[in-house]
């Protein structure tokens, strides 16, 4: 989200675990890590990704266009190149504390998932959140991953001095499509189960509300059974930025545009 970032490669790692098999990891230092966000269309103004690129591999996320940016393609690429800003934290620090730095709430996961598997081995985010709560900014995350769990003692610290919201992203509760359309994601159930058992920090469970995928009554209905709220508005606007890949890629619209293979 918002405008490119000035990054500098450092280093290239491949990892031979089944979680990374597949998987470079192009560590790089960035300038800065607060991104503004142009336009009105989105209802946040400046965004925090520590990760370019997501390992979940979901066929519908408008970010894969992002990754043409840095001169990747937006399908494999995507999902297998991941960007690791490996000073984030030390560069969130320098802007909070900037006098051009108003204290404006920054979301996080509006573009790449902060928790993604990538997460577990570099760890950015607990400096990230640290930094926030140090200076007293307001955010929120949105996220698929349970990892968020490591954090909630930071999180709950955050919330004492911030506004802080965080929210699961469930795009379907139908087996079948989440493997077509999440390919990358363990089990969108599990996220599920998290917020039943009472993941709530200052806001509300979210769903992905994706055309033929969770749009169906017995689906939607499914997902409010399990107390989360449906948010699609977000998505609307995301399917129009894809949509010229889509229509590059020779499908059609319909019931099987989200079938995309990337």
């Amino acid at each position: 989200m918002g405008q490119p970032d000035q990054l500098f490669e450092v280093a290239r790692h491949t990892f031979d675990t089944p979680e990374f098999r597949g998987i470079t990891f192009i560590e790089a230092e960035a300038k800065t890590i607060i991104n503004h966000v142009p336009g009105n269309a989105m209802p946040f103004s400046w965004t925090i990704n520590p990760y370019r690129g997501c390992s979940h591999a979901c066929t519908y996320c408008f970010a894969r266009v992002t990754h043409t940016y840095m001169d990747m393609n937006a399908g494999a690429d995507f999902e297998t190149k991941i960007v690791v800003k490996i000073n984030a934290p030390e560069v969130l620090r320098a802007q909070l504390r900037s006098r051009r730095w108003h204290g404006d709430h920054i979301a996080m996961g509006t573009a790449t998932d902060p928790y993604q598997r990538a997460e577990g081995r570099y760890g950015l985010m607990r400096g990230i959140i640290q930094a926030l709560t140090d200076y007293r900014n307001p955010f929120s995350i949105l996220t698929k991953g349970t990892l968020i769990l490591r954090d909630l003692d930071l999180l709950i610290e955050a919330s004492k001095v911030a506004d802080v919201s965080t929210a699961f992203s469930i795009g379907t509760l139908d087996e079948d499509a989440w493997r077509l359309s999440e390919p990358g994601w363990q089990d969108e159930l599990e996220s599920v189960t998290v917020y039943q058992r009472g993941w709530r920090l200052g806001g509300k469970g979210a769903s992905g509300r994706t055309p033929h995928n969770s749009d169906d009554g017995g689906s939607g209905q499914r997902i409010h059974e399990h107390g989360l709220h449906i948010w699609f508005g977000f998505y609307e606007h995301a399917f129009r930025m894809l949509r010229g890949a889509y229509e590059e890629s020779g499908v059609a619209d319909g019931a099987d545009w989200w079938r995309l293979p990337f």
